[in-house]
């Protein structure tokens, strides 16, 4: 996790490529940006919920591209989307598996 005054990011590696994960906001409001960052190779499925609500990969904001570290998807959360939600999960699936 990295994380600025406004801004968190969640850093997530998946060697299956296939996962999912929580995560519990320990007090507080949600940052005013939230990012999942993917390290994987390529991104079949992304799943978000929050607070009884679902989003498809088709209706997030999704960035990708290739650092040192090989190739990446950043998801960006508008705290909008989940403000009244303690915890969100989220769920992926890359293409290679």
């Amino acid at each position: 996790m990295k994380s600025t005054a406004s801004d968190v990011i969640f850093e997530v590696f998946s060697k299956s490529g296939i996962g999912r994960a929580s995560i519990t906001k320990a007090y507080g409001s949600w940052p005013a940006k939230t990012i999942i960052h993917l390290r994987l190779n390529n991104l079949e499925d992304f799943t978000f919920t929050a607070a009884d609500r679902i989003f498809q990969i088709d209706e997030l904001e999704i960035r990708s591209g290739i650092d040192q570290n090989g190739k990446y998807f950043d998801v960006c959360l508008a705290r909008k989307a989940f403000s009244d939600a303690d915890s969100i999960f989220f769920s992926w699936v890359d293409y290679y598996r």
